[in-house]
């Protein structure tokens, strides 16, 4: 009879595979972390922290991907400019333009950032930003919308620089109160990112 042993043994086993989950979610965090940190430029987000006052900002429509489509959702763009107001957080414009950003879908999450950073600057480049920074957003969704993978977000100054970035998926405390399942749920998540990073 093994009776006396095997229950510790099985709880050793859950132990150890609990820990070795804990850690792989810690790693992931820290890599993605990482990649929002490598994108961002040392100065820009040195003027962008030590402002004084508000700071204008053109925000774009927000990308919302699922699968390979992109949709440029200028709803969630006026909701965000209203915040943005109302929580006296920048004083906000809405962009004319669409930015035609590809869905990179089939991605890791830092090479999702580095290229999102890398063709927004190209964008910029090629627009004359009447405003201090701009902001553009993605929240990704699984191919049929019901759920959201990850929402990300890049602060700009007027030369292309990102001085602000930010991700969060489910290891994110503020994806982990809203556990969001659509665009609307996403957009609740990004506002929370913003709070957290700009406050």
């Amino acid at each position: 009879m093994c009776t006396a042993t095997c229950k510790p043994q099985r709880f050793v086993g859950f132990r150890q595979k609990y820990r070795s989950i804990v850690f792989t979610a810690f790693l992931i965090f820290l890599v993605a972390a990482a990649g929002c940190d490598r994108v961002v430029s040392d100065e820009a987000r040195r003027r962008f922290e030590t402002r004084t006052g508000p700071f204008s900002v053109t925000v774009f429509p927000i990308h919302v991907i699922a699968g390979n489509q992109v949709d440029h959702d200028t709803e969630l763009a006026e909701w965000l400019v209203e915040f943005l107001r109302a929580s006296h957080l920048a004083d906000p414009i809405i962009a004319a333009e669409e930015i035609k950003m590809p869905a990179y879908y089939a991605t890791t999450e830092t090479k999702r950032i580095r290229l999102n950073a890398r063709y927004y600057k190209r964008v910029l480049d090629q627009i004359d930003l009447a405003t201090d920074y701009a902001f553009m957003a993605e929240i990704v969704c699984n191919p049929d919308k019901t759920r959201v993978l990850g929402v990300y977000f890049y602060l700009a100054d007027r030369f292309g620089r990102i001085a602000s970035a930010r991700m969060a998926n489910s290891h994110h405390r503020e994806f982990q109160k809203i556990h969001p399942k659509n665009r609307t749920d996403g957009f609740r998540v990004l506002k929370g990112m913003i709070r957290e990073g700009w406050l």
